[in-house]
């Protein structure tokens, strides 16, 4: 018997897609993106944790330890809507309805004029929308 996690039926489809893509977008980023990037899954892999995935199945999902996992993660943050939009595969009408069903809290808007959620809200409406569109294709 094997104590590898099956990602599959711990962790779902949408979040590891999310994480998957963070990874990517910080494998490729050049220069000025790298330290977005960087924090970016930093702020993803502590909302994942603030919604209740463990170490380990984070570290499985990307391929890593625990340990590694453990040291990455800081303090929940601001993710701006247009970033997690291409991450996730959403668009940012989604987020905006997102916002408006009271599933991401409150925005913040940084000097640019980027509006911004908490990671941890974002993953959560993320995982409440696969979680309905889930139920409501099983009815």
């Amino acid at each position: 018997m094997s104590n590898e996690i099956d990602t599959r039926s711990t962790v779902p489809s949408s979040l590891v897609d999310l994480l998957r893509a963070a990874s990517r977008a910080e494998k490729s980023a050049r220069e000025s993106q790298r330290r977005t990037a960087f924090r970016t899954m930093r702020y993803l892999l502590a909302g994942a944790r603030a919604n209740g995935f463990l170490y380990a199945e984070l570290a499985e999902v990307l391929g890593v330890t625990a340990r590694s996992i453990r040291n990455r993660i800081v303090d929940d943050g601001p993710i701006t809507a247009v970033q997690f939009a291409h991450l996730a595969s959403v668009s940012v009408d989604d987020l905006t309805g997102w916002h408006e069903a009271g599933l991401l809290g409150d925005a913040t808007v940084d000097p640019d004029g980027q509006t911004s959620f908490l990671a941890s809200r974002l993953i959560h409406a993320v995982l409440t929308t696969e979680s309905d569109r889930l139920a409501s294709s099983e009815r």
